[in-house]
């Protein structure tokens, strides 16, 4: 059985970035095997729940783009896709989306990629939004991409800047978590082989690592808040991690 332990900080590295939370109140991890509080339920707990799952949400994106930025030998690509039947379920489109990130890792190789679902705002049929990273140039991208997705249109785009990435794919995840159809199942999906972030929530580690770094780190934000549970955050944000 696990044990909880209280902590007053934590850090997340993820690629050059590194993100240190100094709690006024000490928040506990290790805690899976613990009684979890009966869960609120109604129509402003439902909401809040989907605000907070958004902002974390969006956070873990962030952090994942920022952890695989880097040693990119193709220019990461924002792929569409789209269907041409009225499929307005998940449960109906999830299956061929993963079928088409098989097909298309058999072709190409082992890429990495984020992939975030939807529903069209007018004929509310599911379409993807998916950027994936070292995913080659085509000489006819509509041909191969008929073949890998049959079930409509595709649509691909070059991104210019790594940095706006997270922004771009945050304003899709926003409309498709607060859509109650993605209650309950995955926001987005990302391939395995995707580096993630480092999480150290040991409060004695995370001054060691800042001391250790204090050189390279450089400070570019400062902020305090409240997190989802009520706690009071100082939250800092460096580069040069």
């Amino acid at each position: 059985m696990n044990t909880a332990i209280s902590s007053n900080k934590r850090l997340v590295i993820s690629g050059d970035t590194l993100e240190f939370y100094d709690y006024k109140q000490p928040y506990f991890y290790n805690w899976s095997d613990l009684k979890k509080s009966t869960p609120t339920r109604g129509e402003s707990s439902y909401k809040f729940k989907r605000e907070d799952n958004i902002k974390r949400a969006m956070a873990t994106i962030r952090r994942i783009i920022q952890c695989n930025q880097e040693d990119q030998k193709e220019q990461p690509k924002f792929l569409t896709l789209t269907y041409a039947t009225d499929i307005k379920e998940l449960t109906v489109a999830n299956p061929d989306f993963h079928q088409f990130g098989t097909d298309i890792r058999t072709t190409y190789g082992d890429l990495q990629y984020i992939a975030v679902p939807e529903f069209q705002p007018v004929s509310q049929r599911v379409h993807y939004h998916s950027l994936y990273f070292n995913l080659p140039f085509m000489n006819d991208f509509k041909s191969e991409m008929s073949r890998l997705w049959p079930h409509g249109s595709t649509k691909i785009e070059a991104i210019r800047s790594i940095n706006a990435m997270p922004r771009y794919i945050g304003k899709y995840m926003t409309k498709s978590l607060g859509d109650k159809r993605t209650s309950g199942r995955k926001s987005f999906f990302t391939s395995r082989n995707l580096h993630r972030p480092i999480v150290v929530h040991n409060q004695k580690r995370s001054i060691e690592i800042l001391e250790q770094w204090s050189s390279s780190l450089k400070e570019i934000a400062i902020k305090e808040f409240q997190d989802y549970r009520g706690r009071d955050v100082v939250y800092h944000l460096f580069k040069g991690a």
